[in-house]
């Protein structure tokens, strides 16, 4: 589990390889400590209601995140582009707050053949107002914090029937690395509530 979540995190290793060099804890060279997500995913046939991972916030480091972009963001000695993107940046900081990214890959797996069966998930970023449809393969990074988002059932057909939710001999696995423990925010009945992040 641990190795499919590190190849996964390689995606946010060169994303946000630009906010690794200003995080205090990942100032380090040594490429062991570029560590953004902090536990292993391990899902299959997975959907959810719609929620946010209020533990993937970081508020502790904006402040911090702010003095750096704004430093940088004045520099005479980066080109005007830089400059640019720093400010870019800054923007973000200030709108969403700082927080780490999750990664997440999807893989169908199982012992029938794959052509017979169409299958139709989405990944629905509610708070966005889009949803993407997941494919075989597919490896997606995005703030967790920032928006409501969730899984959907998916839908196998297969021979002009329907099978919502499971299909015999076909799973959607999905892998991927987040923060430890914590908490989400969920919408029960239109309120928002806080729940716990299991462990297991």
């Amino acid at each position: 589990m641990m190795f499919l979540g590190s190849r996964i995190s390689l995606l946010s290793y060169y994303q946000y390889l630009h906010l690794a060099k200003l995080l205090p804890p990942l100032s380090n060279d040594d490429p062991i400590r570029w560590n953004f997500c902090e536990i292993g995913i391990l899902t299959k046939d997975y959907n959810s209601s719609p929620h946010t991972d209020a533990n993937d916030k970081l508020d502790y480091l904006d402040n911090y995140f702010k003095e750096q972009l704004n430093m940088l963001s004045r520099s005479t000695y980066l080109p005007d582009h830089q400059q640019q993107r720093a400010r870019n940046a800054l923007n973000h900081v200030e709108r969403w707050g700082t927080g780490t990214p999750t990664t997440c890959g999807y893989q169908v797996v199982g012992d029938t053949s794959l052509e017979e069966v169409e299958i139709i998930q989405y990944f629905c970023c509610r708070g966005l107002g889009i949803c993407y449809r997941i494919n075989n393969y597919w490896v997606h990074m995005f703030l967790a914090f920032c928006f409501s988002h969730y899984t959907s059932v998916a839908i196998f057909i297969k021979g002009g029937k329907v099978y919502f939710g499971k299909y015999p001999g076909i799973s959607m696995f999905a892998w991927g690395k987040g923060r430890k423990l914590g908490s989400y925010t969920t919408v029960i009945n239109g309120q928002s509530v806080r729940r716990s992040r299991r462990t297991s």
